[in-house]
C-alpha cells in the first residue's frame, strides 16, 4: 500500500467531505456538492490531490443549476494527465447545504 495514499474510510466518514473521486486520464467527472440557497454566502471548498501528475493537470469548474428557489452546485473535473488523479473536496465551515443528512 502506498504510504501517501489517502485513508478512504477516514475521508468518507468526515462530515465535511463533499466528495472523494478518482478521475481517469483524459476523462471527466461531475460531482454534486449540495443544494444551496441563493440568499446565503457562496459555499467554500478545499481540494486535496493524490497520485496526480500535478494539480495543474486537472481542471475544474463549478456549475449552478436553479431548482425550486435554490440551486444545485456541481463541480466538474477534467484530467489532462497521463495517470489517474484522486481528489478529495472538503467543505469549509459553516456547512450551508439545505440538503444535509
Amino acid at each position: 500500500m502506498d504510504k501517501h495514499a489517502p485513508d478512504e474510510d477516514k475521508i468518507l466518514s468526515d462530515p465535511l467531505t463533499a466528495a472523494h473521486i478518482t478521475i481517469k486520464p483524459n476523462d471527466m467527472k461531475r460531482v454534486l456538492l449540495g443544494i444551496y440557497s441563493p440568499e446565503d454566502p457562496k459555499p467554500e471548498f478545499t481540494m486535496h490531490y493524490y497520485a496526480c501528475d500535478a494539480p495543474h493537470a486537472t481542471d475544474h469548474h463549478d456549475t449552478e443549476l436553479p431548482q425550486n428557489g435554490a440551486y444545485l452546485l456541481y463541480r466538474q473535473f477534467q484530467n489532462f494527465g497521463d495517470k489517474p488523479c484522486t481528489v478529495t473536496i472538503r467543505r469549509v465551515e459553516p456547512d450551508l447545504r439545505l440538503d444535509k443528512a
